[in-house]
């Protein structure tokens, strides 16, 4: 299962690096923990932080159910976190690194400050209205082509690094905020690895494979929320092969076996990519949302355009600035504003009150230059309106 376990990671790894670097994708639109963060954002504004969409809610929503379903299995096959974490391990072992083994005592204390670290992160990403966990996120500094990355992701990332080589999974274990998302609902976990102490030889080599310091020798069922479901436990183990006599097995609910689980495990895998990607196109709903604090008028109507240049929260709120203009072409009359940032051509709706403005008067608001009295100077729209010619007469 390992060899198998690490191909997916290793897969899963350079996916994420072409898509970022080879198409210029934004594969932070489809980080589950984005969701987390933008939470407070959504519920109390209507709208989501930076480059986030969609995509994260439906990513967030999945690898919640998955969690339940089967604890943190999203850590142990698809982060690539902790493909990284891995596979540096994995580099130490061959070269004869021993790793740090640490106390389970002091690894339950340790564990408690990835909750620290979800808390202030939460907090300052409510404060700040930013995605504040960029400034400290190893992944982040993976997944990301801007040039905003801040010298405090580069320290983390380094410290990581240094980190897995000497210990199995630091990040993981101790400091992901996801992580700590994630043990709230693989508590609930309906799946889990039972140990029959009939069959059990007690050599204890269960526990010193688990990569989260899991001390399986010691227990009847694994209960623990930070389980990744990588079956080290189970490969390792030197009693027979066979099903029937093997102490360790994985189960539904500790009575039903789990057979075949490498087809399971695939399986798995291929639904939550499908699934993800088949929801961001198919279930569209806007993620920017913008009222102006105006009385609402009597009538209303609405304008849809297709809007190239809002790529994020950051360019969206530029384009209700230009809506906002206090120069020659300013609009008064319009209410609100919503839309679903993203590259490319996005759909954008508009209302606004006929009687003090047209569509017209929207549209060269929108893509007309407009007057920085601060700086006096003209500053160009970086917004295209599809069908419209902004060169004709």
């Amino acid at each position: 299962m390992k060899e198998l376990r690490h191909k997916i990671q290793f897969v899963f790894f350079v996916a994420i690096i072409a898509l970022v670097y080879g198409f210029k994708f934004n594969v932070e639109a489809y980080c589950p923990f984005g969701a987390v963060e933008t939470f407070y954002t959504f519920i109390a504004q209507g709208k989501m932080l930076c480059a986030l969409g969609s995509g994260n809610i439906f990513a967030f929503i999945l690898i919640i159910l998955l969690t339940i379903l089967f604890r943190r299995f999203f850590c142990g096959y698809i982060c690539p976190i902790g493909a990284v974490s891995e596979f540096l391990r994995t580099f130490a072992d061959d070269f004869n690194f021993k790793q740090l083994r640490i106390p389970q005592k002091t690894d339950r204390w340790l564990s408690v400050i990835k909750y620290l670290v979800l808390i202030l992160v939460l907090y300052l990403t409510a404060v700040t209205v930013n995605l504040f966990c960029r400034n400290i996120s190893p992944c982040y500094l993976m997944a990301s082509i801007n040039n905003d990355i801040k010298f405090s992701t580069y320290v983390v990332g380094v410290i990581v690094l240094v980190a897995s080589f000497l210990i199995s999974m630091p990040f993981c274990r101790w400091f992901c905020p996801f992580a700590a998302v994630q043990n709230i609902f693989s508590k609930l976990g309906l799946t889990w690895i039972t140990r029959d102490t009939t069959s059990c030889i007690n050599c204890g080599k269960c526990s010193v494979h688990c990569p989260m310091n899991i001390d399986v020798a010691s227990k009847k069922a694994v209960y623990s929320a930070n389980c990744i479901s990588c079956f080290e436990c189970v490969d390792v183990c030197p009693v027979s092969k066979d099903t029937k006599q093997k102490p360790l097995k994985w189960k539904f609910l500790g009575r039903f076996n789990i057979a075949n689980t490498k087809a399971v495990i695939v399986t798995i895998i291929l639904f939550c990519v499908i699934t993800t990607a088949a929801a961001s196109l198919l279930i569209d709903f806007p993620t920017f949302a913008y009222v102006r604090d105006i009385t609402k008028p009597d009538t209303l109507e609405k304008i849809e355009l297709k809007v190239k240049g809002i790529s994020c929260s950051g360019s969206a709120k530029l384009f209700t600035y230009f809506l906002d203009r206090k120069d020659i072409s300013e609009i008064e009359g319009y209410l609100k504003v919503t839309t679903r940032p993203r590259s490319g051509w996005i759909d954008v709706a508009l209302l606004y009150d006929p009687l003090k403005t047209d569509e017209q008067a929207i549209i060269e608001a929108i893509t007309e230059a407009y007057y920085d009295e601060a700086e006096q100077r003209w500053r160009p729209s970086p917004f295209e309106i599809k069908g419209v010619d902004l060169l004709g007469p």
